[in-house]
């Protein structure tokens, strides 16, 4: 089946599936027990702040947020409301973009609301063969911040899970996407419990070091925790590559012109090359970067060479916390090292004003995470899904593609240009000694 009838049929029997009173969005649930806590299902479709009737629940999503410590700014109200309108911008019709522009509130708890999923659309694409031909499309959900609002307990977290997955099947969709969960949480923890024989638990590909920086209460003792022989590196570098400007993004009015010189790097990163435009400088971004200016968090990058932008950052900071969004540099200034003088100057400007405690690196090893880190641990995307004879389909091409990437990677390892190829990858061209 093609990309295209896959998601129209996605799309069909959502419709079908919608409530007579208009709603774009599927039926609300209440189930209640003698033992377990009562279970809400909520959909909501991006205009809810519009909507009276569902003032009431912003109300108490957002009591649930500012009391949790440990809460993503991606899974504030107006956040997630304005990334399903931002969404819905890039829907190919007017039955897509309703599909694109309704996300799921799962409620649990007896006086209140112990514990929030919050539930956004997602649609994944596995190329049968890498970059070439057809590809097998999922449609489902993805869990926004990657973690569940309120009580961290184990039971929560265990229920929230239970409920999510079953709602997968319920609304005719086929994964619920974790990105980047950490194995230290509690929620890894509860995937692990999830019965397989309903609920299929796919690793697309296996976790890797996560990093992270704790920043000291002194910036000076970040920056001793280097060798002297690494610290003398790092000032020749910045000498090499001579006057710079870094600037930093946090207000609405900056947003435009730094999507505008992002999306100038951004055509020239190595992550474009292999992985498509990172930064298209479209309504889509504008929006999100604006919504997290007006909420206080955003704190974005970017660095210029004789007024020319060369490298930039988009990151987050809240509760206490960096996150290390997208990242990249022009590769016709690779002699430069623009990526890691980006990070340099970044670090010190973290330390110097409204320091965060957590710098995360967020999912993915790399040397240079492993050379700033102070602390690591493990994570890895995590898919949900129904036991059903598509699941097993779709883990036979995960299977397939993880094969033969190993096998391309033993191949050039053993011929010597493995590390080349990384080299051109990143610089454009092959490093010469």
């Amino acid at each position: 089946m093609s990309d295209t009838s896959q998601l129209d049929e996605m799309v069909r029997a959502f419709d079908r599936n919608s409530v007579a009173r208009g709603s774009t969005c599927l039926d609300p649930e209440r189930r209640e027990s003698t033992e377990l806590p009562p279970v809400e299902v909520i959909p909501f479709d991006a205009e809810a702040k519009a909507d009276a009737e569902f003032a009431g629940v912003i109300a108490r999503w957002q009591e649930v947020f500012d009391g949790d410590p440990d809460a993503h700014i991606t899974q504030h109200p107006e956040y997630v409301l304005e990334e399903l309108k931002a969404e819905a911008l890039r829907a190919e019709n007017e039955s897509k973009k309703r599909l694109l522009s309704c996300g799921v509130l799962i409620a649990f708890g007896w006086r209140g609301w112990a514990g929030l999923a919050i539930l956004v659309p997602k649609v994944l694409r596995l190329p049968l063969v890498p970059k070439l031909g057809p590809a097998w499309q999922l449609t489902g959900w993805r869990l926004a911040g990657n973690r569940f609002l309120g009580d961290p307990s184990g039971s929560v977290q265990v229920a929230l899970l239970q409920e999510a997955a079953r709602y997968v099947g319920h609304s005719n969709r086929h994964m619920l996407l974790i990105e980047d969960l950490d194995e230290q949480t509690e929620l890894w923890r509860a995937v692990q419990s999830v019965d397989q024989r309903r609920t299929r638990v796919v690793l697309p590909v296996p976790f890797q070091e996560r990093h992270r920086i704790r920043f000291p209460e002194e910036p000076d003792d970040y920056w001793k925790s280097f060798s002297s022989k690494t610290r003398n590196k790092f000032r020749r570098r910045l000498r090499k590559i001579g006057p710079i400007e870094l600037l930093r993004v946090t207000e609405t009015e900056q947003v435009a012109d730094f999507l505008r010189q992002a999306h100038q790097v951004s055509l020239h990163t190595w992550q474009t090359q292999q992985l498509g435009l990172r930064v298209r400088n479209d309504e889509r971004e504008h929006r999100l970067l604006t919504r997290l200016a007006r909420l206080g968090a955003l704190r974005s990058y970017l660095l210029r060479r004789d007024g020319q932008p060369i490298a930039f950052l988009i990151g987050t900071q809240f509760n206490g916390r960096f996150d290390y969004e997208e990242v990249g540099y022009d590769r016709r200034f690779a002699d430069y090292s623009p990526g890691q003088v980006l990070l340099l100057k970044v670090l010190e400007d973290l330390q110097a004003e409204r320091p965060p405690e957590w710098f995360d690196f967020g999912g993915g090893d790399a040397s240079y995470k492993r050379l700033f880190a102070t602390h690591s641990s493990k994570s890895g995307n995590v898919w949900l899904m129904p036991s059903t004879f598509r699941t097993s389909v779709t883990m036979g091409i995960l299977k397939a593609q993880d094969t033969a990437r190993r096998g391309l990677r033993a191949a050039l390892a053993g011929t010597g240009l493995l590390t080349k190829v990384r080299q051109w990858i990143r610089r454009g061209r092959w490093r010469r000694h």
